[in-house]
């Protein structure tokens, strides 16, 4: 909410951002019965129901572990593609959030917003795939460990692509006015050496697995890479401070 009082203008934050506010309701009104919203929901349904079956058929489920720690920074950087594309870079909203940016100076403010609407929009599914990974495990210590991992992982990634998604609007305007795409949230060292290190290097550690049946090593690996997202999360952090 924009104020003015004689010659300055100031922003109220409430505890519930209105930009917040504002993405639920532009999601809802114009994204609700998307093909890409009703569809998310049943293949996130349908994918958990198949790691669960696997407990039945015989498949080991340690691949499963693997995969799933594997690719969730990944998945969750297109998720973020997504919506970035069609509801933050919109054309409605793209000149607004300009202005306030580097107006009034939120765009630390827009990120955090941006993180918890993303975050409530995604953690069910996270979750639910997550369970299934537990069920399918029949509850072991090491289903239980990888579930807690990849949600950490998972919330580190949203972290890293909400925090670069407004980057483009410190751009100049005459850029801004033209079409946005998903190009301009692109960082090849966080997409392919951050996010994407899990990816390139999957077939190494099912190989390894295949070989010597050791998921001890896996599981050191994951633990260390999501203490290596959070250290640059803070470290990104502090630069921006410092920027600032």
């Amino acid at each position: 909410m924009v104020q003015e009082k004689d010659t300055t203008i100031s922003i109220t934050v409430e505890k519930k951002s209105e930009f917040y506010k504002l993405l639920k309701r532009k999601t809802y009104y114009e994204y609700n019965g998307s093909f890409f919203r009703v569809n998310k929901k049943i293949i996130t349904v349908i994918i958990g129901l198949i790691i669960v079956g696997i407990r039945f058929i015989g498949i080991d489920r340690n691949y499963v572990y693997i995969l799933f720690a594997s690719l969730v920074a990944t998945i969750t950087n297109v998720y973020v593609s997504y919506y970035y594309k069609y509801i933050i870079s919109s054309q409605d909203m793209r000149i607004t959030n300009f202005y306030f940016i580097n107006k009034f100076r939120v765009r630390n403010k827009y990120i955090k917003s941006t993180f918890l609407f993303l975050l409530s929009e995604s953690c069910i599914d996270v979750i639910i795939l997550a369970v299934s990974v537990i069920i399918a495990g029949r509850f072991e210590w090491v289903s239980l460990l990888v579930s807690a991992i990849t949600f950490i992982i998972y919330t580190c990634a949203l972290m890293i692509c909400t925090s670069r998604m407004y980057n483009p609007m410190t751009a100049d305007l005459d850029e801004i006015k033209d079409d946005l795409d998903t190009n301009l949230l692109k960082d090849y060292f966080e997409d392919y050496i951050i996010m994407g290190l899990p990816v390139i290097i999957i077939s190494y550690w099912l190989a390894i697995y295949k070989l010597k049946g050791d998921i001890a090593s896996f599981l050191f690996y994951i633990s260390g890479y999501s203490c290596f997202l959070l250290a640059y999360i803070v470290l990104m952090k502090r630069m921006e401070d410092r920027k600032c």
